[in-house]
């Protein structure tokens, strides 16, 4: 069994490729054998994940050893790129033993991650399959964070090649909570901060975490 919070398996000989799309619900599931994710349950075709975030956590209530429970993906076995994304959902189990990771829950292919990011729960990984707290070298530029951490501003400093190069056009950081995608806070009304004009050069990164250092963390809002 697959279940996703958008789709709940890609096969076939062609690619699939998700772009500026949020899910916010929650995937609730009780399979022992099956794979759950926040986007997507099951990859079997190469599949892409680009400016995209889950909010919603992901719970398997009789897992086994067969199952995975991921952030984003429940299950590889072909290969997933995932780009300038964010979760903030759990990934969990209520009983049983299972492979859950706040990215991908069970990796039997190739994940490929860059510039991507998750707050912390427990000390999950980003994979299940790493050890508890570490994530695979194949993760760029991707980490957890406390969601403090990346509330409001405090994203720009701690994430900030999530709003770099095209991306800046995608991601808006909000007051009291983990950046956004632009188009759905204009669509649902949340209120916005107006940053910098952030392109994450090498200098402006240096630049901006000079200024946090000294303790003037809102000198740019």
């Amino acid at each position: 069994y697959y279940a996703g919070g958008m789709i709940g398996g890609t096969a076939g000989s062609g690619s699939v490729t998700m772009n500026n799309c949020w899910f916010a619900g929650s995937v609730d599931c009780a399979q022992a054998a099956s794979y759950y994710g926040g986007l997507i349950g099951h990859v079997r075709t190469t599949t892409t994940i680009k400016n995209c975030m889950n909010t919603g956590d992901i719970t398997n209530t009789l897992a086994s050893s067969a199952a995975g429970t991921g952030g984003f993906v429940g299950h590889v076995v072909s290969t997933v790129n995932i780009y300038n994304s964010l979760n903030t959902g759990n990934a969990k189990y209520k009983s049983g033993s299972a492979y859950y990771g706040l990215f991908v829950g069970k990796n039997e292919g190739a994940v490929n991650a860059d510039s991507s990011y998750s707050s912390k729960h427990a000390g999950k990984s980003l994979e299940g399959n790493s050890s508890t707290g570490s994530d695979p070298d194949n993760y760029v530029n991707c980490t957890r964070y406390e969601l403090s951490d990346i509330k409001g501003t405090d994203a720009l400093i701690n994430i900030p090649s999530l709003f770099a190069d095209s991306s800046q056009d995608y991601w808006v950081c909000v007051e009291d909570g983990a950046p956004v995608l632009a188009s759905f806070a204009k669509n649902l009304g949340i209120t916005t901060i107006q940053a910098v004009d952030f392109s994450a050069t090498s200098q402006e990164v240096e630049d901006l975490a000079s200024l946090y250092d000294n303790g003037i963390k809102n000198a740019f809002v």
